[in-house]
């Protein structure tokens, strides 16, 4: 018999690693907590909340799982891995102590300023007083970002002091992010392109998959609030082997070193997000997990094991001989209810997916479904994640457009200038 596989997520990421893993020869069945109606067809749900651990526990222990991929940066903050691993389960994800790196920005600023990992220059705050007077006397524009865990909605660009202080004001007056905001980072903006990097990490050693890009902002050129992401490709043509070398060494090596001094040792996907500076890669942010759209680009890309790749992290040694990439690219579309990232509606009907999949090396993950007996709904604000495979980034962006358009729902809104970068 095979291995059994949890995976703890419910979103376009969760279905993209199920998928993966279910190819897996060495995996008999995996199960997806809380999981979708992508998830369903090819997973089994279990209904339990994930954040009732005593609960996932005790489903974990009944159904003799082998390996446990936590994919929400919430479970990972609430200590989820550490309560798997106390009940004798390998588990893919960092302890609460090493997913500090994500869950407090603060943090993460200052070991990036102790370990002397590039970043912008920067100041923290939990008085609106003092960070105000901060912002007044600094130059515009700045970024406002909530310490906390915001589902990638908690950074902010100001292009003037009058915007940057709405923000403080927002945060630490009105709480509109609740306890995430109750401590902010106010840092100088870095221009640039940006990149998402993910290292694979087994407390010792990392092995760096493709460099992917995100667009984080909710409309065409960048524009409006930023979101959990509208949609990625990769590889991104402009990071070279050079570039990825100076990556692993200016910060994949020092973020690893810097956390083991603080006897934070990380085990599973760190995911820095970049600025490509003139002088170099500078970092914006940590993430402790697989990236949510990153990962849809990143399971069309791999052509190896994951089961086995992901369990030799678990276990403390990492298997780089399963690293085993798909030639050319990658581009995902993100399809989203009207409103998104702000209140939206919900459970309107979805109808064209399967013809979409007819398309040529196109694969639609869920991210916001559900279903009423045989009818597929809308259930989130990141509703479909539409990807495409390619020869050349240009065709594969081209597949994954060809897709989106013979999907509806009533209000679906998406981007249409995925990988405009990488194409110019």
């Amino acid at each position: 018999m095979g291995a059994r596989v949890l995976v703890v997520d419910g979103g376009g990421r969760g279905h993209a690693l199920a998928w993966k893993l279910q190819q897996s020869a060495s995996v008999e069945r995996v199960y997806c907590c809380p999981g979708n109606a992508g998830t369903a067809a090819i997973a089994v749900n279990a209904a339990i909340d994930p954040a009732d651990q005593d609960a996932l526990v005790k489903f974990a222990q009944h159904e003799n799982i082998e390996l446990a991929v936590i994919g929400s940066e919430g479970h990972l903050a609430a200590g989820l891995t550490d309560r798997l691993i106390a009940s004798g389960m390998r588990v893919f994800g960092p302890t609460a102590s090493a997913a500090y790196i994500e869950s407090s920005k603060a943090f993460a600023k200052h070991l990036m300023c102790m370990e002397h990992i590039p970043t912008a220059p920067y100041a923290t705050f939990m008085d609106f007083g003092m960070a105000t007077r901060c912002v007044r006397d600094s130059g515009a524009p700045l970024v406002v970002k909530a310490s906390g865990l915001s589902a990638g909605k908690g950074a902010f660009v100001c292009q003037t002091k009058g915007q940057a202080e709405q923000v403080l004001r927002d945060l630490l007056i009105r709480h509109t992010l609740g306890a995430a905001g109750e401590e902010v980072v106010i840092e100088r903006f870095l221009s640039g392109p940006e990149v998402s990097v993910h290292a694979l990490c087994d407390g010792q050693n990392a092995v760096m998959l493709p460099c992917i890009q995100d667009h984080k902002a909710v409309f065409d050129g960048g524009q409006g609030p930023n979101t959990g992401g509208m949609g990625t490709c990769g590889p991104v043509p402009f990071v070279d082997g050079e570039l990825q070398a100076k990556i692993r060494q200016r910060i994949i090596e020092p973020t690893l070193h810097g956390m083991r001094r603080r006897s934070r040792d990380f085990r599973g996907c760190l995911f820095p997000g970049l600025k490509l500076m003139p002088s170099g890669p500078f970092v914006l942010e940590y993430n402790a997990r697989f990236g949510d759209p990153e990962t849809q680009v990143l399971m069309r890309l791999f052509d190896g094991d994951l089961y086995k790749l992901l369990l030799s992290c678990a276990s403390g040694s990492i298997d780089a001989s399963q690293l085993v990439w798909c030639d050319g690219h990658a581009a995902c579309v993100v399809m989203a209810s009207d409103g998104y990232p702000g209140r939206h509606q919900t459970g309107y009907p979805i109808s064209g997916i399967a013809a979409a999949e007819q398309l040529p090396e196109v694969k639609v993950f869920h991210a916001g479904t559900k279903t009423d007996g045989s009818e597929l709904l809308t259930a989130g604000g990141r509703v479909l994640c539409v990807t495409a495979r390619g020869s050349t980034l240009r065709q594969a962006v081209d597949r994954a457009y060809a897709g989106v358009n013979l999907i509806s729902f009533e209000g679906a809104h998406y981007r249409t200038d995925i990988g405009a970068d990488g194409l110019s």
